[in-house]
């Protein structure tokens, strides 16, 4: 995979706003908030498999949540996303239901 993006090089006050524009730029318009205090690091890896698009992200603590802009101008149609979480917790809630995913 190709290194898309690294917050090993920044500043640790400006690796979780970087990481908010690269997330709006290259997934979808999103808002993140941090859930702990602990310096925040993490990366985006991609690779193209024929017309196929693979994203790898690792990521510090944080919650995120769909805006009604993303949901109106995001244009998804030919998106799918396949979810493998490898350390941690994902937790989704969507419609009054929650699904949590674990290693």
């Amino acid at each position: 995979m190709e290194m898309l993006f690294s917050t090993e090089i920044l500043h640790p006050r400006d690796s979780f706003m970087a990481w908010r524009a690269i997330l709006f730029k290259h997934l979808m318009p999103i808002e993140i908030e941090r859930l702990d205090d602990k310096p925040f690091a993490c990366r985006m890896e991609v690779a193209n498999i024929g017309p196929l698009r693979m994203t790898r992200l690792t990521q510090g603590a944080l919650r995120s949540e769909t805006t009604p802009y993303a949901e109106r101008h995001y244009d998804g149609a030919e998106t799918a996303a396949v979810i493998f979480t490898l350390a941690g917790a994902l937790t989704c809630q969507q419609d009054g239901r929650e699904s949590v995913q674990r290693p």
